[in-house]
């Protein structure tokens, strides 16, 4: 039997060979004219279920040599608050780089599947993404991880300065090189979901385009075409249509222009939009569980970080650096947080201007009865379908997450506060 396979390009294509590289991703790719074929390999499955037995074990024996060492030559473990928060928060990191390593194969086959599912939806509906919008797409994906990469690559270069400078054991500091590698495995990982869930969103953006062609179309023929131009702000109908169609009867309209497919056309779109509706539940189970642990480690960051930086701001030596380092970590797991949930807040709304568009057209072609008829089919895909990104339905990934995790971070934060000693005061950062 043989393997799924699908063409990758762009940014899609750029995340799977970075992933691919860093050992979250079991996949061949062989260069093709129109991209990248992707297949599964289970040699490269092999590579890097050990690659990360190893990096985890390595990680392990750190935490357990820098929990027994002397308070003086720890590394990160010197107070027993710190001891708490640093396990928390590299625990959850290996935790994150180990299930994105030996869940590879699973979730590759799944993204080839809902990647090959989503191709067949844009041929159907005969629109393909735009290659420059795909190119800034790409460019601002790989932007953002190499400035992760610097940021994480500044973290380890600060650790072992600090480390020769307090004469601190450089054996555990590295050790805990594991935690770059680890955490950079994460971001890739949230790429992948970041990818697919950008798919969706052009997908349904590709189909409401071809919907609103339709609306323009019959709304001219009814007349209405100042209606349509009316919400030029949210870009929802263009209002380049020319006068004189709505001199048009729609009598005249028909004869001119048979109507077979404009009812085929909404068929085709109703269609597709039931396949996108199962590709989301198809993206979302694919990803679920590092989702979850993704939405845990930017969480756990969250909270310890300003505590951190409290610290750092009452020891009685200038850490200046440590505060600036620390306020570009808290900013990078924001923007973390934030790419995680944007792509799924965008695909809402453009599953609200589909309700917008159905409900629009219904009422222009209520003279039409096999149009109508397909457009109510429409309206019971849209009323039973939900298009939701909400793993092991724990939680929405949308924007009222963000305030959520804010909010609790808060209360966390205080109880943190709660148990700092004049140890913690006194080791700093």
């Amino acid at each position: 039997m043989s393997r799924p396979q699908c063409m990758a390009w762009g940014a899609t294509a750029v995340v799977l060979l970075v992933s691919r590289a860093a050992g979250v991703a079991p996949l061949r790719l062989r260069r093709r004219p129109d991209g990248w074929l992707v297949t599964v390999s289970p040699y490269v499955y092999v590579y890097d279920v050990i690659l990360f037995s190893f990096i985890v074990s390595v990680g392990v024996a750190g935490l357990i040599l820098d929990l027994n060492a002397e308070p003086s030559r720890a590394v990160r473990m010197r107070t027993p608050t710190k001891r708490i928060l640093w396990i928390a928060d590299f625990g959850v990191v290996l935790l994150t780089a180990l299930v994105g390593a030996y869940e590879g194969p699973f979730r590759m086959n799944s993204m080839i599947r809902y990647l090959n599912e989503l191709q067949k939806i844009n041929t159907i509906i005969n629109i393909q993404s735009s290659a420059s919008t795909e190119k800034k797409r790409t460019i601002v994906l790989v932007s953002i991880m190499f400035g992760f990469l610097l940021v994480t690559v500044l973290d380890i270069w600060t650790i072992m300065v600090d480390v020769i400078r307090y004469g601190r054991d450089r054996f555990i500091a590295c050790l805990y090189m594991s935690f770059g590698y680890s955490y950079m495995a994460m971001i890739f990982l949230k790429s992948q979901f970041v990818v697919g869930a950008l798919a969706v969103h052009s997908t349904l953006k590709n189909l409401n385009d071809v919907l609103e062609t339709e609306t323009i179309i019959q709304g001219a023929a009814f007349g209405i075409n100042d209606n349509f131009a009316m919400n030029k702000k949210n870009r929802i109908y263009p209002s380049n249509i020319s006068t004189n169609v709505n001199c048009i009867s729609y009598s005249d309209y028909l004869k001119s222009h048979p109507n077979k497919k404009s009812h085929e056309t909404v068929r085709r779109l109703a269609l597709s939009f039931s396949n996108i509706c199962y590709v989301v539940t198809s993206v979302t189970k694919c990803h679920e569980n590092s989702l979850l642990l993704l939405i845990a480690t930017f969480a756990i960051h969250l909270v310890i970080i300003p505590y951190y930086i409290s610290l750092a701001l009452q020891y009685s030596e200038s850490q200046v650096e440590a505060v600036l380092l620390l306020l570009l970590w808290y900013g990078t797991h924001l923007m973390s947080l934030a790419l995680l949930v944007e792509p799924c807040h965008w695909t809402l709304e453009e599953l609200n201007r589909t309700h917008v568009l159905v409900s629009i057209l219904t009422d222009s072609v209520s003279a039409d009865e096999l149009l109508s008829k397909e457009l109510n089919e429409f309206f019971k895909h849209l009323a039973l379908n939900k298009i939701t990104f909400s793993p092991l339905g724990i939680c929405t990934l949308a924007r009222p997450l963000c305030a959520t995790i804010m909010g609790i971070l808060t209360t966390y934060l205080v109880i943190i506060f709660q148990f700092q000693t004049s140890a913690d005061k006194a080791d700093g950062f």
